[in-house]
């Protein structure tokens, strides 16, 4: 919960962001697919980290057992919001390869998001 908690806050903060933009840019008479892009990303993103929060308290209250009685749609939100953190990590990576940006810049990149992804693959390690 250490890493989840600001996690959660600051990319589920940017995650809604993400969701009021994209969807104010699907208006049908100045459509921009760039809108939708960011629309689809920030709900993957917003899917799995409720998917993980969800599936963390079961496994904190009621162990692996916990864990094997949730429902399949979870597991198929924690896959999501995964491939949706890795992506995010990797375009933060290129950015700051590209412009040579600093340290600080990285760890900024990692609270929204992409911390989850080693706790999100432990919880799918534990389920099996």
């Amino acid at each position: 919960m250490v890493i989840g908690g600001p996690t959660l806050y600051v990319g589920g903060f940017l995650a809604l962001v993400g969701i009021v933009i994209g969807a104010g840019g699907l208006d049908p008479s100045a459509f921009d697919p760039k809108a939708l892009w960011l629309l689809l990303w920030a709900l993957g993103g917003l899917l799995g980290m409720l998917s993980w929060l969800r599936l963390s308290f079961a496994f904190v209250i009621h162990g692996k057992t916990g864990l094997a009685d949730c429902a399949g749609v979870w597991w198929l939100g924690l896959l999501l919001g995964i491939g949706t953190a890795c992506l995010m990590l990797a375009l933060f990576m290129a950015y700051v390869a590209d412009w040579n940006r600093s340290l600080d810049r990285v760890l900024q990149a990692l609270a929204t998001g992409p911390a989850l992804i080693l706790p999100a693959l432990w919880l799918l390690w534990l389920r099996r």
